[in-house]
């Protein structure tokens, strides 16, 4: 199943910033609307981020 959250309190007209998990892989995604940067992080990372902002 995948997951995915938004961290509103960072996304503005400028870009997002958003998570997914994917195949057993954890992202942190930093989009500025005209490129995004895919990091890969921790499940635990993931999980507190989840928790957070899911």
């Amino acid at each position: 199943m995948e997951k995915w959250f938004n961290i509103q309190q960072l996304s503005n007209t400028y870009g997002s910033v958003s998570g997914h998990e994917e195949d057993g892989k954890y992202h942190l995604l930093l989009d500025d609307y005209s490129g995004c940067a895919k990091v890969e992080i921790t499940k635990e990372a993931f999980d507190e981020l989840f928790k957070q902002f899911g």
